[in-house]
């Protein structure tokens, strides 16, 4: 038998087109996406440069789009930690130099741009790391971050201000950093070295060095009132918007607060929390030269002071929220583990001065990781701001 195919059957054949091969890749990237995704991971890293120079590794293209960008270099979050050498001794001058020739390197590819360092150290670089900075007139913001441990909080401001006397010598053109804006001091672990202070390395130097800083931080871990005057001696407070000084210690002694309320009448934030350590307990209650002022005439009206944060004990935020007035405050934090006995003291502030905040949006208490918020435009926020007590028992309370 014989078996003819029948071609009617048989489907035709599909046409399928030809992929369409693109030849975009990321080496092909426009150059303001680059920039953007390096900015992005730079701002997330907040090292010391790694991340950037690990795009840069990518290819060619990535390489000369972030050597060719100015502002990717004008930042840097470095560190300069070195473990104890023998007998609890470490050599710091061959690492410090080290150290400055990386940053030399780094920001030389910034151009002209506002420079911006945030470092932590432990110990304290030498001299040589002070000496670049002030060296430096095109810093924007400085950050020093201290992890030592113990009565050291003196030693490297002091070499700061040593190096800083051996340039200003009459006939200078001007200040290290005229550009300084922002400046902290974050030592937590440190207190105040008082029995060996001098003019010489105050904060009050700070002003000589940045005249135009606007935001200032200094955080130690113990400061008493005498501690702060004879800090903060000759201090200008003129043109300071932020301040937050961490450390007070608990002698429940006002003045100093007192003092920058009426000096500062610029600030606009003010962050004030107490001492971390017990150490402070040591320090002396008077020293010969430095004179504490009688309190102010109360109450203290400051008018531009909007945002406010404290953990300070009972007694002291009982003293600053019954004389002193916040027409302008817009936020009010207050970090404490007991809440309980802040509402009694707000609804009594509230009653006798119902004005003490009438323009606040946000109030916020207890952790200051994650703390309990209210806001106007809440349901409850009028009754809040009306009667506090009130608002915590119908909350809270039971």
């Amino acid at each position: 038998m014989t078996f003819r195919w029948r071609k009617r059957n048989i489907p035709k054949p599909i046409s399928i087109p030809k992929p369409i091969m693109f030849t975009s890749h990321i080496d092909t990237l426009a150059v303001e996406v680059l920039i953007r995704i390096f900015e992005l991971r730079v701002e997330e890293a907040r090292d010391d440069g790694a991340a950037l120079l690990s795009l840069a590794r990518v290819c060619k293209h990535w390489k000369d789009a972030a050597f060719h960008h100015p502002r990717l270099w004008a930042t840097l979050h470095p560190k300069f930690l070195l473990p104890p050498g023998p007998y609890g001794s470490t050599d710091v001058q061959a690492p410090t130099e080290r150290f400055v020739e990386y940053l030399q390197r780094w920001y030389a590819r910034a151009g002209d741009l506002p420079l911006s360092l945030n470092v932590m150290f432990h110990p304290a670089p030498a001299n040589t790391f002070f000496a670049y900075l002030l060296d430096c007139p095109r810093w924007c913001s400085l950050r020093f971050n201290n992890t030592g441990v113990g009565r050291d909080i003196g030693n490297w401001p002091r070499t700061l201000s040593v190096e800083f006397r051996k340039r200003n010598r009459p006939g200078d053109a001007g200040p290290p950093w005229p550009s300084l804006t922002v400046l902290e001091i974050n030592a937590s672990s440190c207190i105040a070295n008082i029995p060996n202070i001098s003019s010489e390395y105050r904060v009050s130097s700070v002003r000589s060095m940045a005249p135009n800083l606007r935001d200032f931080t200094l955080d130690v871990g113990g400061f008493n009132t005498t501690a702060m005057f004879s800090n903060f001696e000759g201090f200008s407070w003129e043109g300071l918007t932020r301040f937050a000084l961490h450390g007070i210690d608990e002698d429940r002694d006002p003045t100093f607060i007192y003092h920058i309320l009426t000096q500062a009448q610029n600030l606009q934030t003010l962050s004030l929390k107490k001492a971390r350590l017990q150490s402070w307990r040591e320090m002396p209650q008077s020293i010969p030269g430095v004179r504490i002022p009688p309190a102010p005439d109360l109450p203290i009206v400051h008018h531009k002071l909007c945002h406010v944060v404290s953990n300070l004990g009972d007694d002291l935020l009982e003293a600053i929220v019954k004389n002193v007035r916040f027409p302008s405050m817009r936020s009010l934090q207050l970090i404490t583990l007991a809440p309980d006995s802040l509402f009694p003291l707000l609804q009594e502030v509230c009653w006798i001065n119902p004005s003490f905040w009438p323009e606040l949006r946000e109030f916020s208490f207890g952790s200051a990781i994650i703390p309990h918020v209210v806001k106007k435009g809440d349901e409850d926020f009028d009754t809040f701001r009306d009667a506090p007590e009130a608002w915590w028992a119908s909350r809270y309370s039971g």
